[in-house]
């Protein structure tokens, strides 16, 4: 990770930090925002969330990825379309909740992304 934090910042100088079940890689720059613009101010559930088309072209390519980072980072079960990728139904319990809770459906993303610990 802190390699490939220095190619996109070539400068940078990455810092990292070992947690239980967790290596975490930082790196300072201003201009992050610049990258993530879905790193915006406000909580996640009251703002558009949109990926620019390279971070959707990598969504694509590695659903099950992109998945694991946002369950294992916060939790997080709001994009449905990530998971319609690799085939574990959902529904949406209410207007921000998506629930995954039929047995083979929680057996195949337990499969593709591992237990949070």
């Amino acid at each position: 990770m802190a390699r490939l934090l220095q190619e996109v910042k070539p400068n940078a100088r990455p810092h990292t930090r070992i947690r239980t079940g967790a290596l975490i890689t930082t790196a300072s720059w201003k201009h992050w925002p610049c990258l993530f613009p879905q790193h915006g101010l406000g909580r996640k559930h009251e703002r558009l969330i949109v990926l620019h088309e390279w971070q959707r072209k990598v969504v694509l390519g590695y659903p099950d990825r992109f998945l694991r980072g946002l369950f294992h980072s916060d939790g997080c079960r709001a994009t449905s379309w990530a998971l319609d990728l690799v085939d574990v139904p959902w529904r949406q319990s209410n207007w921000r909740t998506i629930s995954v809770s039929r047995r083979d459906a929680v057996a195949r993303l337990d499969e593709l992304i591992g237990l949070k610990r």
